[in-house]
């Protein structure tokens, strides 16, 4: 008697195991279906609203990606265009630049060489008037 328990017990639980895990795609496909269906009714289909826009979105975004493609590509050639057309400008600006730098550079040496001059003589007149007194005091 006992045996038979366990092997009835082993049958049934092998039953269950089956029916569980070894479904058919059959089954499990009705109960995905019955179930999307059961989600989709409790929401009032607003999914399936989502999806189909979503749907007339896709099929649009190839002419919408094409044509935002040729007029990105037209802006990238203008924004060229412009830049090769003040790089004489720009190019001209930096050497006008450079020649009032060099200008100013040199006006400043030019002012530094003048006051070293005024100076080394103002420095010579007081040496030379110091040497001056220093030998009729001797």
């Amino acid at each position: 008697m006992f045996k038979q328990d366990i092997k009835t017990i082993t049958q049934v639980a092998g039953t269950f195991y089956d029916t569980i895990f070894n479904h058919p795609k059959d089954n499990v496909n009705k109960e995905i279906k019955s179930f999307v269906r059961e989600f989709e009714s409790n929401r009032n289909n607003r999914e399936y609203g989502n999806l189909e826009k979503c749907i007339v979105l896709a099929q649009g975004a190839p002419d919408k990606f094409s044509s935002g493609t040729f007029l990105f590509d037209k802006k990238l050639n203008d924004v060229k265009e412009k830049l090769n057309n003040t790089r004489p400008t720009f190019t001209s600006l930096l050497e006008e630049l450079e020649t009032l730098k060099q200008q100013d550079r040199k006006q400043f040496m030019d002012n530094q060489n003048q006051t070293k001059q005024e100076f080394d003589k103002e420095f010579k007149e007081r040496e030379q008037k110091l040497i001056k007194e220093y030998r009729t005091m001797l």
